[in-house]
């Protein structure tokens, strides 16, 4: 594993998550430090929303990888998972320990009527995928994520 992808994966772990109303739209410009690299995300919207994360090199300014994602709850009524639940589940799903990957979450996260579906392929260096939550055998979720190096 490069030292980028290390600094990738560093920051996936420690991500902290904005808890926002629905239909509250907001611009989120958050950085995090450190000698060589610098992370940075921008997500506009909430359902649907739009995000874009990307990582410098402090030293010349220029950005070496990104990734763009896309989603959100889908219209389906349910009345048990509300959107806050899904949110929720969402976020413990991103933070699950995962080792064979570092796009988004794993490529499955199960609780008791609701799973995280997480299909990707290809390398850190470019990457595509699409992420699904299920709850009682229907999907509520679904974002669309690629990215990798940039030059």
């Amino acid at each position: 594993m490069t030292e980028l992808e290390q600094f990738f994966y560093y920051i996936k772990e420690k991500k902290e998550f904005v808890k926002n109303s629905p239909w509250k739209f907001f611009l989120k410009d958050s950085i995090n430090n450190n000698e060589v690299y610098e992370y940075r995300q921008l997500q506009i919207g909430t359902d649907p929303f739009a995000k874009m994360e990307w990582i410098i090199e402090r030293k010349t300014n220029q950005t070496l990888f990104a990734v763009t994602i896309h989603g959100g709850i889908l219209p389906i009524k349910c009345i048990e998972f509300k959107p806050e639940d899904i949110h929720n589940f969402l976020e413990r799903a991103l933070l699950e320990k995962n080792n064979n990957s570092i796009f988004r979450g794993p490529k499955r996260y199960d609780q008791p009527n609701s799973s995280y579906h997480n299909n990707y392929q290809g390398t850190f260096e470019s990457f595509e995928g699409i992420e699904i939550i299920m709850h009682q055998g229907i999907s509520v979720y679904k974002a669309n994520y690629s990215g990798g190096i940039v030059k």
